[in-house]
């Protein structure tokens, strides 16, 4: 509710903090402090105190790895994150920096439904794509074409902050694309969202911010320039999808919010759960085996 009012999102905090205070005390506090003041109980409640410790940590890890399936150097090296491996009919790679991770999730339950491999190699701050010249490429881009030249999958879906990736160097996505089609049937590029101004966020909007919101202007130029080029690769087995009209309308507005009110940006650079599922189906037609000749989605 942080786009009510001051004055109910107060009245709201106070009344549940009174509620939860209240029903604490009762149905926790007492009855704790009547049980522990057993000297009998107290090793019974320590032991329970580990066992919550040791129960919550791993379960508190398990539920992030759920959430945001992003990959370690470490990870590609080893084959990157692997589901579904034992997948007949169809093998996908999520390829890509931060912004490939974002999509791991729904594109993990896209492949489960499909019944298709998924090997996410997609690391967070990452940079995945050679130099022009290919002679001083990184790490990931090396170790990640390793990996994509010994799975040769059926998609390749490559996503990345391509305003800042292609920023002086636009040759790297073509020596990038030129390599890595060979070796896939379908190479799938994902263009990049818009980005939200500083002040949508939660903080902002507490202070009184509120949508609509525009991207920056110069960083707006960026953003269309990049995905105007990624459109130059969409032919042969090369698919460009176009995920950025999705998040803005005609008159450059940023949509923050979904129909329900659920925020479609986790920040400012990166689509939320959320946002990522707002383009499911555009990600399932993408890589599903009938589109295989298709073009530009």
């Amino acid at each position: 509710m942080y786009l009510a009012s001051d004055p109910a999102r107060l009245a709201l905090k106070i009344g549940l903090s009174f509620l939860a205070a209240i029903l604490s005390f009762w149905l926790i506090e007492n009855p704790a402090r009547v049980f522990l003041n057993r000297r009998k109980s107290m090793p019974l409640a320590y032991a329970a105190m580990v066992c919550a410790i040791a129960l919550c940590v791993p379960l508190g890890v398990a539920i992030r790895k759920a959430n945001y399936i992003n990959a370690e150097t470490s990870d590609v090296i080893k084959g990157g994150l692997v589901f579904n491996s034992n997948s007949k009919k169809a093998s996908v790679i999520l390829m890509g920096d931060s912004n490939g991770a974002m999509y791991g999730k729904v594109m993990k339950e896209i492949c489960a439904n499909l019944g298709y491999k998924l090997s996410v190699i997609s690391v967070a701050a990452g940079d995945p794509l050679p130099t022009s010249n290919n002679v001083s490429s990184g790490r990931l881009w090396l170790e990640s074409l390793d990996v994509v030249r010994k799975e040769k999958p059926d998609y390749l879906v490559l996503a990345c902050s391509w305003e800042g990736k292609l920023q002086g160097d636009k040759e790297r996505l073509a020596l990038a694309v030129n390599t890595l089609k060979p070796l896939v049937g379908r190479l799938v590029i994902l263009n990049q969202p818009p980005i939200l101004p500083e002040n949508a966020n939660r903080a902002s909007i507490r202070e009184g911010a509120r949508p609509p919101f525009y991207e920056d202007a110069e960083i707006r130029r960026l953003r269309m320039e990049s995905n105007a080029y990624l459109k130059s690769f969409n032919s042969g087995n090369c698919s460009v999808v176009d995920i950025a009209s999705h998040f803005q309308t005609t008159n450059g507005e940023v949509l923050f919010l979904d129909q329900q009110g659920r925020q479609l940006y986790q920040d400012s650079g990166h689509l939320s759960g959320y946002g990522a599922d707002f383009i499911r189906s555009d990600l399932r037609q993408a890589i599903s085996l009938k589109e295989k000749n298709g073009g530009q989605q």
